[in-house]
């Protein structure tokens, strides 16, 4: 069974809209796959709702990147899965040719009258 890591820079355990999309996705797989959580979190609290959850202390840490390579030591991933995980998505980059695991970089936005109205970007990055 593939192992998939679901990455959330902010704190799981708190409900709002950035940890509830991860947590749906986690609810989906987790009869596939072997899925794990990994979040900032302050919390003593070490599933959410059946999932395993890998935490890096404090929830307000600032080395949340370099504090990753000691979550991904240890762990055999397949995909790593970044849910609007800027920071986590560098590092998770930089080290899969160690670590060969694929890289899922999922980014939502909400799309309102006031975005459409302004112009395009014309400098776009594309992976």
């Amino acid at each position: 069974m593939s192992k998939i890591a679901i990455s959330v820079v902010v704190d799981l355990f708190a409900d709002e809209g950035t940890t509830v999309r991860p947590k749906r996705v986690g609810e989906l797989l987790r009869d596939s796959f072997d899925i794990c959580f990994i979040t900032r979190s302050s919390s003593d609290l070490e599933e959410i709702d059946g999932i395993p959850v890998q935490m890096v202390r404090p929830a307000r840490t600032r080395l949340w990147n370099l504090k990753l390579f000691r979550t991904l030591s240890g762990n055999d991933y397949d995909y790593i899965y970044c849910s609007s995980d800027w920071f986590g998505f560098l590092t998770y980059y930089f080290l899969r040719r160690f670590y060969h695991y694929k890289i899922i970089f999922e980014a939502h936005t909400i799309i309102s009258e006031e975005f459409k109205e302004r112009k395009a970007n014309p400098l776009k990055v594309f992976f």
